[in-house]
């Protein structure tokens, strides 16, 4: 389909279409848009967010994995500076109790765990 095609279509100027394209590419074109578009094609528009991970429960438990062992860092320290430590598998044990915990909870912590956020990039 050529820009004059789609310009007829969405009922606007040939110049619109060409901008509309360069907005595609440079990731500044909006919803309002891409819908606007789909619908002079006669297609639904689907947005989503598709996590990296197998699943959204995968997240969720890396996440909650990420903010027990945060939240319990600091009682283990204590705990070995005060020669009451507790053996790895112990320490292993809790974290998990802790992050099944988090997420029974639905805990706003599990999301304040840096790992996961995504690094900005310098300009």
């Amino acid at each position: 389909m050529t820009t004059r095609q789609l310009a007829e279509r969405m009922e606007i100027s040939q110049a619109t279409v060409t901008e509309m394209e360069k907005r595609e590419v440079s990731q500044r074109i909006t919803l309002q848009t891409l819908k606007r578009a789909a619908s002079a094609l006669n297609c639904n528009l689907v947005y989503a967010l598709i996590p990296k991970a197998a699943s959204l429960e995968d997240t969720l438990t890396q996440q909650a994995l990420l903010a027990a062992t945060s939240v319990s860092g600091s009682a283990i320290h204590s705990m070995e500076l005060e020669n009451q430590s507790v053996s790895s598998n112990e320490t292993q044990a809790q974290i998990q109790e802790q992050a099944e915990e988090l997420k029974q909870k639905a805990d706003r912590r599990i999301w304040n765990t840096p790992q996961l956020r995504p690094k900005r990039k310098r300009k």
